[in-house]
């Protein structure tokens, strides 16, 4: 979606993470009783930052059981609310005007809006790029 939307495209996020998450197999996901009690066992303060928009967050969450183990969540929308975007009509291609992992403003921003302090985090993710 960055990329589409840095050179020019008007793409509706909301519309965007509909299609993308809405041909997901939820009802694969069941409930992860030991992630839930390690997670609950940990003493540290838990923050979710994720690419993906607060529904789709809330659904995988609750499926997986997991809806009361994390202190905050940074979600898509936090970083991305709605403004309007002007088309960049330049042959260069601008900088995203999407807020998102990997670049790191998203990683300075996620972490302050959280108050996380990065110099005493641990940070888990599900793809390399993002570590």
């Amino acid at each position: 979606m960055a990329g589409l939307k840095a050179i020019g495209y008007d793409l509706d996020y909301d519309d965007y993470h509909s299609f993308v998450h809405g041909i997901l197999p939820y009802e694969w996901l069941k409930p992860d009783h030991t992630l839930r009690n390690l997670l609950h066992s940990l003493p540290s303060r838990k923050v979710i930052f994720s690419n993906a928009n607060e529904a789709h967050v809330a659904k995988v969450l609750q499926r997986l059981g997991l809806e009361d183990c994390f202190d905050d969540i940074v979600y898509f929308e936090t970083l991305n609310p709605k403004v309007e975007v002007p088309k960049n009509d330049s042959k260069e291609l601008p900088k995203t005007p999407v807020v998102c992992k990997p670049h790191e403003n998203s990683f300075v921003q996620a972490f302050k809006i959280a108050e996380i302090n990065s110099h005493k985090t641990m940070f888990f993710d599900d793809s390399i790029c993002n570590l």
